[in-house]
């Protein structure tokens, strides 16, 4: 039940802290617990993932942050597994160079084709033409693809970002897409919420 722990009960927890105090003191204690445990223990993904939820309905990313540049100093293996949680907010803040050595084209591209390719054959094969779960995959493999290819374009690997580029497109092409792809190349990582 990890999503609805990290989702729904959190928000439910801090709609309570907004009138009630002590839940907001406890919410910020246990994020300091977690952050220890982390520290303790920087393999522990799980621990990580609820100081990330925990600090982003606090709205203090930038302590992951903070906490993620800690492990890549400390481990970079670990700092490697933890990435992909943190790059929309190193992103959101404009820190894209703190992302350049997180940046795998290859395996990361091949990852987000197989995911494309399953959850296009599940939308096809579960949903209704009308319903409006159809188009996140798409949806999904477009703002993946923008992000790294813009990520690599704005760490001067242009090779890389072109080669990305193209290998996106083999995979799906249409005005938007192609039109996105060849801004991100240029560095442009437009804000997508949700992301």
């Amino acid at each position: 039940m990890g999503g609805v722990r990290l989702s729904y009960a959190i928000s439910q927890w801090l709609a309570l802290a907004t009138r009630f105090r002590p839940a907001l003191e406890a919410f910020i204690k246990l994020r300091d617990e977690k952050e220890i445990a982390f520290r303790a223990n920087s393999s522990d993904f799980d621990s990580f993932m609820d100081v990330h939820t925990l600090n982003h309905n606090l709205d203090e990313d930038r302590r992951t942050i903070a906490l993620f540049k800690e492990t890549a100093n400390i481990s970079p293996e670990n700092a490697k597994r933890l990435y992909h949680v943190v790059e929309q907010i190193l992103v959101a803040e404009g820190m894209h160079q703190d992302c350049a050595p997180f940046l795998e084209s290859k395996s990361r591209l091949n990852r987000s084709i197989d995911s494309y390719e399953s959850a296009l054959q599940y939308e096809e094969s579960s949903y209704r033409k009308d319903s409006p779960l159809r188009g996140y995959a798409r949806k999904h493999f477009l703002h993946d693809s923008v992000r790294l290819i813009g990520l690599l374009a704005l760490n001067n690997r242009h090779a890389e970002a072109v080669t990305v580029r193209q290998r996106c497109i083999a995979v799906l092409d249409d005005d938007e897409f192609r039109g996105a792809l060849d801004n991100a190349v240029l560095g442009y990582l437009p804000k997508y919420e949700g992301f």
